[in-house]
């Protein structure tokens, strides 16, 4: 991960209230939750077993939509790093 993409999380950290006490970051990552992208590039359904447990998860009609910036920062960061 470049410097400028830590300092983006970074960043992130400070303006995001995580009840989970950033725990994907602490953990380099390795407990993401499970999503997918659906319509427009900054749409992200949860995947989760249980997403109605997440304060991040939103219902909207039949899903629940990830509205976590920081996921939804990780997201565009693998996306763009699997395109090089």
């Amino acid at each position: 991960m470049k410097e400028e993409e830590k300092k983006k999380i970074e960043q992130l950290m400070g303006e995001i209230q995580c009840p989970k006490d950033f725990k994907c970051v602490k953990d380099n990552f390795a407990c993401l939750c499970q999503v997918r992208k659906f319509g427009s590039d900054e749409h992200l359904e949860c995947l989760e077993k249980n997403p109605s447990l997440c304060p991040f998860a939103v219902s909207f009609i039949n899903r629940h939509i990830c509205i976590c910036q920081m996921r939804m920062y990780i997201i565009m960061y693998i996306i763009q790093n699997l395109k090089k």
